[in-house]
């Protein structure tokens, strides 16, 4: 781990406009929700946690800690302060780690701590975000179509396409289906599902299909 990497978030980078050096970080693991229910003298227990097709899951936590120094303690406190401001001032925008390479989360600050050393010229900030449980692909993956049936094989979590078409045309995935007005972009209110979906395409325009991968 290179002091130098750390977190951008709103096109300020930790390092880069900050110099802050990094000093530890910790991803934390999301927790699947899990539903379960029993009877009377059954053993074990129905699983009802993908009822919908997929489990669903909690936040996750993302931790950072920092060294600054200065050679004031005055001024150190001060740019603490200044960082602080930038930190707590984050809410639902996407979060960008150098090490996460073509991925980001995306969430909000949740809490910090900063302690100082005797001398008062060198402290440790650490930060926590709550995001969203899975990475985001930074671009995403995309495909050209025309009236026919497509295999989309998803390798990721459940998550909605959006659609764009030159011209009318309707689309449909599973039992859903949704019509597309002529260069207007939509997002479908059904999920691309993980693994193999079968998405048919009807009408006279070219469609582009594309999601954002989403990965634990």
């Amino acid at each position: 781990m290179s002091f130098t990497e750390g977190i951008r978030i709103n096109n300020k980078h930790s390092y880069g406009d900050f110099g802050l050096y990094l000093k530890s970080r910790n991803i934390g693991l999301p927790e699947k929700k899990s539903i379960r229910q029993t009877v009377p003298f059954m053993s074990g227990y129905y699983d009802f946690s993908a009822l919908n097709g997929a489990p669903a899951w909690n936040e996750r936590i993302i931790e950072y800690a920092f060294d600054v120094t200065n050679e004031s303690p005055v001024e150190l406190d001060y740019f603490v302060s200044y960082v602080l401001d930038w930190l707590g001032n984050i809410h639902d925008v996407d979060i960008f780690d150098d090490t996460t390479y073509g991925y980001h989360w995306h969430g909000s600050y949740d809490e910090a701590s900063v302690s100082w050393d005797d001398s008062g010229l060198q402290a440790e900030i650490k930060v926590s975000f709550v995001v969203h449980p899975f990475k985001i692909a930074n671009e995403p993956t995309q495909y050209q179509m025309t009236a026919g049936t497509y295999t989309i094989t998803n390798l990721g979590m459940a998550v909605a396409p959006i659609v764009k078409s030159t011209a009318s045309a309707a689309i449909q995935i599973g039992n859903y289906v949704s019509s597309i007005p002529a260069n207007e972009e939509i997002r479908l209110e059904a999920d691309l599902e993980r693994g193999d979906n079968t998405v048919l395409v009807t009408g006279s325009g070219t469609v582009t299909f594309s999601y954002y991968a989403e990965v634990l």
